[in-house]
């Protein structure tokens, strides 16, 4: 007999839609998404923290459960995140911290990024308590969903390599953080 996840993950691909289907674990967390034709796994979750306060959460999913950032960030899998805002956040601050971690994770590339990330730093709205900023990194594009349904597609391989290196590269928001993405033991 086929499982719930198994027979919607069918569905999906037979209407070719892109829609987010997601089964919750023991605990009520997401752990499986299946996304156009793909069934991805739960990496990591991880919690962004500033003094002593929650920021944002952000769950990574992938075709593979991977360890090693760079493999995550050059892989051509589709690949999926989604950033859940743990506080109400003003766009400003928020374009601020994105700028920012671009900035310091964009290598010798950050001219040529400079209209994508303008282009999504504009997408950027204020974001309330429980609001959902999703990401679909396919290996030529970038889709941002967020929860007022608004979509921004960036055409470019480079730009989601920029955005997941925010998180997994040299200066993520802390090494925990990019532990915690990793699936690694922060203990």
């Amino acid at each position: 007999m086929l499982s719930l996840g198994v027979f919607l993950g069918f569905y999906c691909s037979f209407l070719g839609v892109a829609k987010i289907a997601e089964f919750p674990d023991h605990q009520g967390l997401k752990n499986v998404v299946f996304i156009e034709n793909a069934t991805l796994f739960l990496n990591g979750r991880a919690v962004h923290r500033r003094y002593f306060f929650d920021i944002y959460e952000v769950s990574l999913f992938l075709k593979d459960l991977q360890k090693n950032p760079e493999d995550i960030i050059q892989s051509s899998e589709l690949k999926f995140a989604r950033m859940k805002f743990l506080r109400d956040l003003k766009a400003e601050d928020l374009k601020d911290g994105f700028s920012s971690s671009f900035n310091d994770n964009c290598l010798d590339i950050c001219e040529i990024l400079k209209s994508d990330v303008e282009r999504f730093l504009t997408f950027i709205p204020d974001m309330a308590e429980d609001t959902v900023i999703e990401f679909i990194f396919y290996p030529d594009k970038t889709r941002v969903l967020a929860s007022d349904n608004r979509e921004l597609v960036i055409q470019s391989s480079v730009f989601s390599k920029v955005l997941l290196r925010s998180w997994l590269g040299a200066s993520p928001p802390s090494e925990r953080f990019k532990k915690e993405l990793l699936g690694l033991s922060t203990h």
